[in-house]
């Protein structure tokens, strides 16, 4: 079921993400501008720690993807340049979780791998900016999250039905 996630909040997922889950976050139409501020995407363990913080930062054209420990520091930023991954409107970026890393998706790419350094499910995520006003993406995110892609793919094919009963040529459209 999806959700709504505003930006400069967080989210308490339904079930806790796990191995071979995923959560997907949907922007309504921004495109990033070499003039919006940084904007973080954080996903939590249930004691806290920041298992992955995807800091996309569009004035130094990367993107960065660190982990922190509930009251610690964070661990060693890896950086990848930010290139089209998030160009044209209604962009998302998916998550999956392979146990001891996550695969991060935007516009169903690979954008990268990072290795967990917290175990545990991500039982919440959270959206906000390091300073300034302006996010790259929307004011509000929609958030999915499933058990699996077998459960995504169910979930998106219940979303349709066959309007046209042809063998040969069906019609299908939302409910």
């Amino acid at each position: 079921m999806p959700h709504i996630l505003r930006l400069g909040s967080d989210l308490v997922l339904e079930k806790p993400i796990r191995h071979g889950g995923l959560v997907i976050f949907q922007s309504d139409g921004n495109e990033p501008s070499k003039d919006s501020d940084e904007t973080i995407i954080k996903l939590f363990n249930k004691d806290g720690d920041c298992q992955l913080q995807i800091s996309i930062r569009p004035r130094d054209n990367v993107i960065g993807f660190n982990s922190q420990s509930r009251g610690g520091s964070s661990s060693a930023e890896e950086l990848k340049p930010l290139g089209n991954y998030f160009a044209g409107p209604f962009c998302n970026i998916t998550i999956l979780d392979h146990r001891d890393h996550f695969e991060i998706l935007s516009r169903y790419l690979t954008v990268h791998n990072f290795v967990k350094r917290h175990s545990g499910n991500t039982t919440n995520v959270a959206y906000g900016l390091s300073s300034g006003q302006t996010s790259c993406f929307s004011e509000v995110l929609v958030v999915s999250s499933y058990h699996s892609i077998k459960d995504l793919a169910l979930a998106e094919n219940s979303y349709f039905s066959e309007v046209k009963d042809d063998p040969e040529n069906p019609l299908y459209a939302p409910h």
